[in-house]
């Protein structure tokens, strides 16, 4: 995968983890207010799933993850003590017709994946016009770059390691036209983790501002 750090100052004991979700740049998410003494470690491009960072020297670790994020993380710091944890829109479950995206949606996804595809994709995560022009504003990937991501993701998935996050809250948009709203209640509501569902599209990263919102 490839990371980006944000350093606020030298030597903060604390650290923000994000995963992102597939196919976005983490331009999506830069502009947020860090808390004080705080560094941001941005995580995406899901090719790969080595995280090659030494996290050793930081006392506080908050994790962060959005959509395909969630499954990402589980497969790459779940062993991790992470002081706190948010899932935004997905769940460890990735791929399943009860808990995540249903199997031949993915499957239809990965197979037919164009730049038309793909403009009608991001319709249906954003919803309304203006956060799409939003979205599509900042930063796109190349649409071969992220088919690449998604055929790897999906290979990967076979061999996956089973959730072992302890996620202490599950963001869910009631307006989720890509993981769909009702799988990710069916797998949030089998754990302990706090179920906040709020109005939102699949594109949820356009209500917050500050990292101080989500952890």
């Amino acid at each position: 995968m490839q990371t980006e750090w944000l350093i606020s100052a030298e030597n903060n004991p604390n650290l923000i983890l994000y995963f992102a979700g597939w196919g976005t740049s983490p331009q999506l998410v830069k502009h947020w207010q860090l808390p004080p003494d705080t560094d941001l470690l941005l995580c995406w491009d899901y090719r790969n799933l080595s995280l090659n960072a030494d996290l050793s020297r930081y006392r506080t670790l908050h994790l962060v993850a959005w959509s395909m994020g969630v499954w990402a993380a589980e497969q790459t710091v779940a062993d991790l003590p992470f002081a706190t944890s948010v899932a935004i829109n997905g769940t460890p479950c990735l791929i399943d017709d009860q808990s995540g995206i249903p199997q031949a949606i993915f499957q239809g996804t990965l197979d037919g994946f164009n730049d038309l595809t793909r403009a009608k994709f991001e319709r249906r995560m954003c919803g309304k016009r203006e956060l799409l022009q939003q979205y599509q504003a900042i930063a796109p990937r190349p649409t071969d770059e992220i088919a690449q991501e998604l055929a790897a993701v999906y290979q990967a998935f076979a061999h996956a390691k089973p959730a072992a996050i302890r996620w202490q809250k599950a963001i869910v948009g009631m307006q989720d036209q890509i993981f769909p709203t009702a799988n990710q209640l069916n797998y949030w509501r089998q754990t302990d983790s706090e179920i906040i569902q709020l109005a939102l599209p699949h594109f949820a990263l356009a209500a917050f501002n500050a990292w101080s919102e989500l952890c």
